[in-house]
């Protein structure tokens, strides 16, 4: 079975501009998901998606035709949201947003029997770009979480630090940005990108499908930013899942969609290693 998986910040909720003044851009993002036709739906700030009885969730569970699990709890109010296509991968059988309120926006994680020898997990996350160190600490507990139901994992999130073979550059960051996503932040010019983050994530076994399918296509559009500067959205698999990635791509229209590009992939299923699999013991 193929199962679409697509990721993307709303940008202050899909209802304000990065200046803070009110806009509803959700006709263009609707335009944007639609054409990418997840199956599963990873959303990062959905700041006011609660209000009015979680009217703007089930609009986009409405106007996508998919469904809607329940919001993380977010002590920013900035929640992370996930839906999915029930009539493709069937209801889901673990929803788990314990820890979400270790961290600064929220995560979660939910299971479906995809006809593995254990679920699927997909997990969503936003981590923190106000402290390198508590990025770690939400980083550490997000990788462990995409392993509560078994080795087959598949993360998404704002994970706001540099990947692996970042090459963002100073000049386009604010300067609290630099401070953070440069190991030298006071160089002239800061040089050495802070992977900390992506080196968290490696040493949990999770590989970024960006990169594992450059290696197999040698596209560079799927290495192609995300944020303003640098690419800092991630969909992550645990190394099972990772024989399983059929392509990829950035989207990036309509452009005002959001201040984020989104990142979407396609698995299959029938591929994921079931060999040689660790287990709890």
């Amino acid at each position: 079975m193929q199962i679409s998986i697509v990721l993307q910040n709303l940008g202050h909720g899909g209802v304000r501009d990065s200046e803070g003044e009110r806009r509803d851009r959700w006709p263009l993002i609707l335009e944007r998901l639609a054409d990418a036709a997840p199956d599963v739906l990873l959303l990062n700030e959905c700041n006011h998606w609660a209000e009015n009885g979680h009217e703007r969730l089930g609009r986009a569970a409405r106007d996508l035709g998919l469904e809607a699990l329940p919001l993380s709890p977010s002590r920013s109010g900035y929640a992370t949201a996930m839906l999915y296509r029930r009539d493709k991968l069937g209801p889901w059988l673990f929803w788990n947003p314990d820890f979400s309120d270790e961290f600064t926006h929220g995560m979660a994680i939910a299971g479906f029997d995809v006809g593995l020898p254990s679920l699927l997990t997909v997990g969503v996350a936003h981590i923190t770009p106000m402290s390198k160190i508590k990025a770690m600490i939400e980083a550490e507990t997000f990788a462990v979480r995409g392993y509560r139901a078994g080795p087959f994992g598949v993360l998404g999130a704002d994970f706001n630090y540099p990947p692996f073979g970042s090459l963002a550059s100073p000049e386009s960051m604010l300067i609290y940005n630099v401070a953070r996503r440069f190991k030298d932040p006071l160089g002239d010019p800061p040089h050495v990108p802070n992977t900390d983050v992506a080196q968290i994530m490696a040493e949990n076994g999770y590989v970024d499908a960006m990169v594992h399918l450059h290696g197999k296509t040698s596209n560079d559009q799927l290495l192609g930013r995300t944020g303003k500067s640098d690419r800092i959205d991630w969909i992550l698999v645990t190394s099972p899942v990772a024989p399983a990635l059929l392509n990829g791509r950035i989207l990036d229209t309509p452009a005002e969609a959001s201040n984020h590009h989104g990142a979407a992939v396609t698995l299959d299923t029938d591929l994921i290693d079931v060999e040689n699999l660790w287990n709890y013991g």
